[in-house]
């Protein structure tokens, strides 16, 4: 997906939408209300303007077991790695405990990344998404 076209055409919001109608079919979930976002991309195009953003992004669940995954259903296994992990509180609006002023990835992207030392590494960066406890985990891939 490009970034520009999700922003414009909310795509990931469709895509999650989409997931959830038929997320009773996967069998063997780890958690009921936890979902996961992962991002496949080219590090170099993060300091990009959104419509030369390109990426893959998957929607889903932890399963315990694959035989019961639908084969209309990607398997994706994130690999082990070291991650900067970032906790936004969507009740408080808060990352890590600090009030956030500006969108989550803008801040990791902008703000954090460039001031932290590290580069971001090649595996996905991934969102643990727990609704009933309203925060997101952030994890992004560190070298």
């Amino acid at each position: 997906m490009n970034q520009a076209e999700n922003v414009q055409k909310n795509l990931i919001g469709k895509v999650q939408d989409e997931f959830k109608k038929r997320v009773s079919s996967v069998g063997n979930r780890a958690e009921e209300n936890v979902f996961f976002a992962a991002y496949d991309y080219d590090p170099a195009d993060i300091s990009k303007d959104d419509d030369e953003i390109n990426y893959t992004y998957y929607f889903g669940v932890e399963v315990t077991a694959c035989e019961q995954v639908p084969k209309a259903f990607t398997k994706k296994v994130i690999p082990r790695g070291k991650y900067a992990v970032f906790i936004f509180d969507m009740k408080e609006g808060t990352l890590n405990g600090e009030k956030l002023d500006t969108p989550v990835y803008d801040y990791i992207d902008g703000v954090w990344l460039p001031n932290s030392g590290f580069e971001l590494a090649e595996t996905p960066d991934y969102e643990v998404i727990r609704e009933a406890e309203s925060h997101n985990e952030y994890y992004i891939s560190i070298k």
